[in-house]
């Protein structure tokens, strides 16, 4: 009797150090980079990844311009798609001043907030609960669980990331507040909205989950009043403002077919999938689709949790409402949204299930504090830490899944292999090591799954035309505006073969077209202004490349085309100076043609 007393006392003073602040949050640093420190190693190139970041370089590199990543999309287009993420837009900038070769910056910055969120996830858990060893054990289950593998080691999901940080820490500061009165904890809760709504759109719903919290939750609600009335004055200021600079972000609709009700009712098998993921992980994909299993084990998981909350909680079970309420609440924005190709895409991406999941440890946490003090509770919670280094060792292989593009989109296929979108990226990535016949090969998979799929037509086409086969490049292009009649990208690489085949005035037609459908296309320009210079037109390829130059002014071979424009329409000083230019932008030809006719 007396050994297991003391047996007790040293296990719960192991605990009360391991969970001792700042030491814990040392221990899931720590424990996050033991996963995830592989992913210094692994290249950028993967899904979206190119568009984000690699398309983006020369201005990510630019920090005086982080006032862009407030005026634009997520993207950086001038277009304005629907999604509007600044502060994601600037840590890339930030990440972006010290890239090398692979992508070990971006996914480091990605393991230090994944391990700050596991830490405030920690600290939120011990405010609401009255045991940091639970907390412990679930904040480390959070850190480990391979659903997020895809969030930390693929770069697009920093928004998912930064969102779930800030998201938890809003909640932090406003519990605070409503227990204190202190007010400065409104300022903090305020500051952290804002960081959390320019992260990713979902942030919105922030203040609906704490009025839920408060209402559920707060007992003395007419003491704490005045001061949740300041928060909730300072998210509507908050509000305001974001709105107010993304509609002048974001000026496309997104079609009722890829958000709304009929996506949300499609989705609906999204809501136990992720939970069944996050404790089995079977079925783990890139680019996910729904399967019978993980429908089903999420089911029966959330049966169990039903009837555990029944079992140990006690009525009207308003804690464990709360945290399957902040579940619901930030799962189901990612639920209305459908990808235009649907599932030929995917059905849904792991990554968004990051903040929703914290409002599951929540309601776990409710479950187990709700069991008494004994055998049963700490052979539960031996389980259940049990079960994180289980997760943990197998996220730490999963992972490798991620290392650079193919071995991504192998992945991808094989995991999803109703992907026609992940077929035709993996096309993508062959094409660029000159395996042209087994980029051909995937963009027919691609079409045998989609057959309206225009994009991997276009795909098709450059691979052909990459092989001398403009014949037959072009009949993809035509086949690919027979579905999409604006898809710029169809029409300008159509003009190229045209083009390759001496067909120069239908290639003209092709890249006029290219560039009124899209104005904004600069290989568009440069491209015409090529074909203006082969048929002798300088002044109309000068203009070209002029506009080309307006788009992008790094654009070293449209200043050198520039030059030889303007030096064959005799302009020999604007030729001068635009060679100069490509010169300095590093071109090796113009510093040619400097040395030979710039005097």
């Amino acid at each position: 009797m007396q050994k297991s007393k003391q047996a007790k006392k040293a296990n719960g003073g192991f605990w009360d150090k391991v969970t001792r602040i700042p030491l814990v949050y040392l221990v899931f640093l720590v424990i996050a980079f033991l996963i995830y420190g592989q992913t210094l190693k692994f290249y950028l190139g993967k899904f979206d990844e190119d568009l984000l970041i690699l398309g983006n370089l020369n201005s990510l590199k630019e920090l005086s311009g982080i006032k862009i990543a407030f005026l634009r999309d997520a993207f950086l287009s001038d277009k304005g798609v629907s999604f509007y993420r600044p502060l994601q837009t600037v840590t890339y900038m930030m990440d972006a001043q010290f890239f090398g070769t692979r992508g070990s910056v971006f996914y480091f910055t990605n393991i230090l907030i994944h391990a700050a969120a596991c830490s405030t996830l920690f600290y939120l858990l011990g405010l609401l609960g009255n045991s940091r060893k639970t907390a412990f054990i679930l904040a480390l289950l959070f850190l480990t669980s391979p659903l997020f593998v895809h969030a930390i080691a693929w770069a697009p999901s920093r928004g998912d990331l930064l969102i779930g940080l800030t998201g938890i820490l809003t909640m932090v500061f406003f519990v605070k507040l409503v227990r204190t009165q202190q007010y400065k904890y409104a300022a903090f809760a305020m500051l952290a909205f804002a960081a959390a709504v320019f992260s990713k759109e979902t942030a919105v719903l922030i203040p609906v989950v704490i009025a839920f919290f408060y209402i559920l939750m707060v007992k003395d609600r007419k003491k704490s009043l005045p001061a949740a009335l300041i928060a909730f004055a300072g998210f509507l200021v908050v509000l305001v403002l974001y709105f107010f600079l993304r509609f002048h972000a974001v000026k496309l609709a997104t079609p009722a077919a890829e958000f709304g009700m009929a996506p949300f009712l499609h989705n609906l098998r999204t809501l136990p999938e992720y939970i069944a993921k996050f404790f089995i992980p079977v079925h783990l994909a890139p680019m996910a689709g729904f399967t019978v299993l993980n429908t089903i084990l999420g089911l029966i998981i959330i049966i169990m949790l039903g009837f555990f909350t029944i079992r140990y909680s006690s009525k009207p079970f308003s804690k464990e409402l709360f945290g399957f309420g902040w579940f619901l609440v930030f799962v189901i924005p990612g639920m209305m949204y459908s990808h235009k190709l649907g599932s030929a895409a995917y059905d849904y991406l792991e990554h968004r299930a990051y903040l929703p999941m914290a409002g599951i440890m929540m309601l776990l946490l409710f479950i187990l504090t709700g069991i008494p003090e004994g055998k049963i509770r700490s052979r539960v919670n031996s389980y259940m830490l049990l079960l994180a280094v289980a997760l943990g060792i197998y996220s730490f292989f999963y992972a490798g899944n991620y290392e650079n593009p193919m071995v991504f989109y192998d992945h991808a296929v094989s995991s999803n292999p109703a992907s026609a979108m992940a077929l035709s990226n993996r096309g993508l990535i062959r094409a660029g090591l000159k395996d042209y016949r087994g980029a051909i090969a995937d963009y027919e998979k691609a079409v045998t799954i989609k057959p309206d799929y225009a994009q991997a037509y276009v795909n098709k086409g450059i691979s052909l035309a990459a092989m001398n086969d403009h014949a037959g490049a072009i009949m993809q292009y035509d086949e690919a505006i027979g579905f999409d009649p604006d898809l710029f990208q169809a029409h300008f690489n159509k003009g190229n073969s045209l083009y390759s085949l001496g067909s120069y005035n239908e290639a003209l037609r092709e890249y006029d077209r290219a560039v009124k459908i899209y104005p904004s296309y600069v290989s568009g320009y440069t491209a015409r202004g090529a074909l203006f210079f082969q048929i002798k037109d300088y002044i109309s390829a000068e203009n070209d490349f002029s506009a080309a130059i307006k788009l992008d002014s790094s654009n070293s071979t449209a200043y050198l085309n520039r030059g030889k424009s303007r030096f064959n329409a005799n302009n020999r000083a604007g030729a001068r100076s635009d060679w100069i230019k490509a010169s300095n932008l590093g071109d090796p030809e113009a510093r040619e043609l400097l040395d030979k006719y710039g005097q």
